[in-house]
């Protein structure tokens, strides 16, 4: 077979025509043959097919290809063979076979020569014992994982987690958990205090409370966070002047605690991206008060009718954390959102605003109102207020 020495990445993707039965076999020795003919293959992806044949009795190793991906119809020594032929993977993507003990043992025997890898992913959902399997080999041969996935580990006890999180805290950068049973804050994120490279951070702990500033004191050097909690707060207490690195935010909650976005904007000075969701189960007025200048993307969605207030900071000589007492310069729109209408978003005039709103909100500076009043004066929609940056007078 000529050599093809400029090829880097092959895809070879097997689905048959309507016309066939069968996707295509590849023989492992015809295999060999064609990726001995390309020397500088770094990325290898095969879908949609089945191996057929004995292993080649020579398999001549490769250590410059460094990622596989493989979807396969069977699992016919895939294992054996890759697990000879490339030695220097950094990354691997496999999906299960029908026949689950070919491929537990297939998997296995894989994952235990990759002792350069740095990202496993594959669909165990319905087979979460062979994942944490592939997690003990990986533990086992020093394996520097900067990805873990423990999404498909929902039942993990909170040992077995940190156990985990131990034994690849020297390189792991991005660390993905999902749980539906009740964690505290410390069992979710104390582990991490030892993951001194962790800059993505992805929880979905549905049941748990979690207080955002002791999370950060946890990652300090954390610069992307998604977070889907019961409710997240921050702590009465939190005084540090500590600047944290974090850049991207998105939080879905029951409820998102209004004393959240001024400590944001106090410890947070490089968040460009703040994504905010509110589920069902949050029926009150909220304040989303963060005008940093650095602010570039704000998305608020609240799941109930909702009345939205969005206001622009006018642009001041001095920026500062406090509220700003000038209205004059301020620009505010209203948007209303109702799912049982034809239209379920659009912006209000004026008229609209005095009706649904009343006079003594649409008159607020856009500041948002404070806890005891809102109490008090309960709206109905509730009204999500959000103050934001000045950027070139326009929003």
């Amino acid at each position: 077979m000529v050599e093809l020495p400029c090829v880097e990445e092959l895809q070879v993707d097997g689905i048959c025509p309507r016309w066939r039965e069968e996707n295509a076999k590849l023989s492992l020795p015809g295999l060999e043959t064609a990726l001995n003919a390309l020397p500088r293959l770094r990325d290898l992806d095969i879908y949609n097919a089945s191996f057929y044949g004995d292993l080649p009795e020579n398999i001549a190793p490769c250590d410059v290809a460094h990622n596989l991906r493989l979807r396969l119809d069977n699992s016919h020594l895939w294992g054996h063979y890759f697990s000879r032929k490339y030695t220097h993977l950094r990354s691997l993507d496999i999906s299960p076979t029908q026949d689950i003990a070919a491929f537990t043992s297939e998997a296995k025997m894989l994952v235990r020569s990759c002792r350069r890898l740095e990202r496993l992913e594959a669909n165990f959902s319905r087979m979460r014992s062979i994942y944490r399997e592939c997690l003990e080999i990986l533990k086992e041969i020093g394996a520097p994982l900067v990805s873990l996935d423990l999404d498909d580990l929902d039942d993990i006890d909170p040992h077995e987690y940190e156990t985990l999180i131990s034994a690849f805290h020297e390189t792991v950068s991005a660390i993905k958990f999902t749980t539906r049973e009740r964690r505290t804050a410390e069992e979710i994120t104390g582990p991490l205090k030892a993951c001194r490279n962790l800059t993505s951070l992805r929880l979905r702990c549905a049941f748990s409370d979690i207080e955002l500033d002791y999370c950060l004191a946890c990652c300090k050097r954390l610069k992307r966070l998604e977070i889907a909690v019961n409710t997240i707060s921050v702590a009465e207490n939190f005084t540090t002047d500590y600047k944290h690195g974090l850049e991207k935010l998105n939080i879905v909650a029951d409820d998102i605690a209004d004393d959240l976005f001024p400590y944001l904007l106090q410890h947070c000075p490089l968040l460009h991206k703040l994504e905010c969701d509110y589920n069902p189960k949050c029926n009150r007025s909220c304040d989303i008060y963060i005008p940093s200048p650095r602010l570039a993307y704000l998305r608020v969605e609240y799941s109930n009718n909702c009345i939205f207030k969005v206001t622009q900071e006018a642009k001041a000589e001095h920026p500062s954390s406090e509220r700003s007492e000038t209205k004059s310069n301020n620009q505010t729109l209203w948007y209303c959102q109702k799912f049982d209408e034809a239209v379920t978003f659009r912006k209000l005039d004026s008229s609209e605003i005095d009706r649904l709103v009343g006079q003594q909100c649409k008159d607020d500076d856009g500041c948002g109102t404070e806890k005891s009043e809102r109490s008090s004066k309960p709206r109905e929609p509730p009204m999500a207020a959000a103050m934001i940056p000045y950027h070139n007078g326009n929003i």
